[in-house]
């Protein structure tokens, strides 16, 4: 995708954040939070979304470093490089694809409780039989959603792009009818508010360990710089988004927390299961709002609004992390095609199928949701660290630079540790259990791609002398990312990956003999079947066979019969 054409600008970027984030966390969480903190539970959301923006504007500088999409895997990918930044690159990736595909299914499997739940409610059934007992039906509407959301995707271009902006317009309408609601009409009431720090079952300090708990409902905020390669002007747009994105679902968020504790007392929190779960279903049916029925189709669409963009945001970044680590050798090559929208469709194919069997296991997926902490920890710690690898291997980048210096990933690193110590440190054997199956066949996986794949090197397609051109066979000249190693001089037959597709080809690596005014050494590229101005665009290859050693020629058509020998180790 080159150009600004069908790229994501200020405001589309923004409608990511927002989509992003306001899911199931605010509609599910929000209620925990209360429960254990009451009414303070309005600091944690607001110490969560400081905490989540100085994390933002870390990886903000890496997306403006290395603008590729697939930004966990990438960013240490190429901060560390060599062998080193392909593991770390892996071990981040990986955990952070495992953990989004489980929350991906959470998202999903609520879609079908808040659809059920309202048409429950209109119908006069009891919403505790609805939520324990939905079945396969609630199901069945989750898979759907997600099926919906795949085709959406599949489309790409600027049409979906106009779907998820419109999903985010009306899920700010309803959330802003639900919190007028709360507000007006004698509704409101300050009850909760009288023990402002003790009201939760963890006393005064209650707001501090509900703060793990909202950080979850901003993580997907990194939406807009894991997908840098789709955002035109990245270094302008993907910082300023991420503030601003965050900044209005803070706003949302407390806005939300307050109407909550406004509306539905603290003892109907404490002591029912389904209040803590579905809160502004709680609100409208055992709380202030219990004459407003009309809001519950509201807050029912509301709610599926919320879930189905969270769906598909995360389906979108996280089939991007795969495209990614498909694109270096990591994962099987077929992960890296895209179709003529530019989406690569299989990975958003396969990351569909999990989820939704996911969704016709609830138990199981409520279950792993409460187990990524430490594979959410890992992930962000490698990627702050790859900020100080890459600020002191790199010092000449004079783009974005996130504030506070040094001193900002450290700061990040420790307040996510001491955040997430407890669920690790506290937490059941499970977690554990569930975090080493999660990476011990990560590395099951990347040691059978070693056996398949070969040495890969990425960078950019820049200008050349144009001599390709002249001797009838145009070169793509790649300029490798900072920290790739250079390979080996020679001839080569290589795979090329660039524009979504997999491509034979022939690369020239070292000077060019035959030109006598060549004296830096250069990656050619001869793309076969290939003939498309790709010029800035992100190129990879895969080298395949050792053709020959770069030597000069006496005329032209003694080069073209060579070039006639070599491309018969390449077809």
């Amino acid at each position: 995708m080159n150009g600004g054409e069908g790229k994501l600008g200020f405001v589309s970027c923004v409608a990511l954040v927002v989509g992003a984030c306001v899911g199931s966390a605010i509609f599910s969480l929000s209620g925990l939070t209360i429960f254990f903190a009451g009414a303070s539970a309005i600091l944690s959301w607001i110490i969560a979304a400081v905490v989540f923006s100085l994390y933002g504007m870390l990886v903000a500088e890496l997306a403006v470093r290395y603008p590729d999409s697939g930004g966990i895997f990438i960013f240490p990918k190429r901060a560390f490089a060599g062998r080193s930044g392909a593991f770390a690159g892996f071990i981040s990736g990986w955990g952070y694809i495992m953990s989004n595909i489980v929350a991906i299914g959470f998202s999903a499997m609520y879609i079908g409780r808040y659809f059920i739940a309202g048409i429950s409610r209109m119908l006069s059934i009891p919403i505790e039989d609805v939520i324990c007992n939905g079945g396969h039906f609630s199901s069945s509407v989750s898979a759907l959603a997600v099926a919906i959301g795949l085709i959406l995707l599949v489309r790409g271009g600027k049409r979906s792009q106009t779907v998820q902006n419109v999903l985010v317009i009306l899920l700010l309408a309803t959330i802003a009818v639900f919190c007028t609601a709360a507000f007006t009409g004698g509704h409101f009431h300050s009850g909760s508010f009288n023990d402002f720090f003790g009201a939760g079952i963890l006393g005064g300090t209650g707001f501090l360990s509900a703060v793990p708990i909202a950080l979850v409902a901003y993580g997907g905020a990194i939406v807009v710089p894991f997908l840098a390669s789709e955002i035109s002007k990245p270094h302008r747009n993907i910082p300023r988004s991420l503030l601003y994105g965050l900044l209005v679902v803070a706003v949302i968020y407390v806005a939300l927390v307050v109407s909550i504790l406004g509306t539905l007392p603290l003892d109907a929190v404490r002591g029912s299961e389904t209040s803590r779960l579905i809160p502004l279903f709680a609100s409208i049916i055992e709380g202030h709002l219990s004459n407003c029925s009309w809001l519950v189709p509201i807050v029912a669409l509301s709610g599926i609004i919320a879930l189905f963009t969270t769906v598909i945001m995360l389906l979108r970044v996280n089939a991007r992390a795969v495209q990614a680590m498909a694109a270096e050798g990591c994962l099987p090559s077929v992960f890296y095609k895209e179709n003529k929208a530019g989406v690569p469709y299989l990975s958003m194919l396969l990351m569909s199928a999990v989820t939704v069997i996911m969704c016709f296991f609830p138990e199981i997926t409520s279950r792993l949701i409460l187990m990524g902490a430490v594979l959410n920890v890992v992930s962000m710690t490698i990627t702050s660290v790859s900020l100080l690898v890459s600020r002191k291997r790199y010092s000449s980048y004079n783009g974005y630079k996130a504030p506070l210096g040094a001193a900002l990933p450290i700061i990040v690193i420790a307040i996510f540790w001491l955040c997430y110590m407890p669920d690790i440190i506290g937490g059941s054997g499970e977690i554990w259990l569930f975090s080493a199956i999660v990476y011990a066949s990560g590395l099951i996986c990347r040691f059978l791609m070693r056996g398949k794949d070969r040495r890969m090197i990425g960078g950019v397609v820049v200008h050349g002398k144009g001599h390709g051109h002249l001797h009838g066979m145009p070169t793509a000249n790649l300029e490798l990312h900072p920290g790739e190693e250079f390979p080996e001089q020679g001839v080569w037959a290589v795979n090329v990956y660039v524009c979504g597709a997999k491509y034979k080809g022939m690369t020239n690596v070292g000077l060019r003999p035959s030109d006598d005014d060549s004296i830096t050494p250069t990656i050619e590229t001869y793309i076969i079947g290939f003939n498309q101005d790709i010029y800035g665009a992100a190129m990879s290859l895969e080298f395949v066979k050792y053709i020959r050693e770069t030597r000069t020629f006496a005329s032209l058509d003694e080069l073209k019969l060579q070039i006639d020998k070599d491309m018969t180790y390449v077809i």
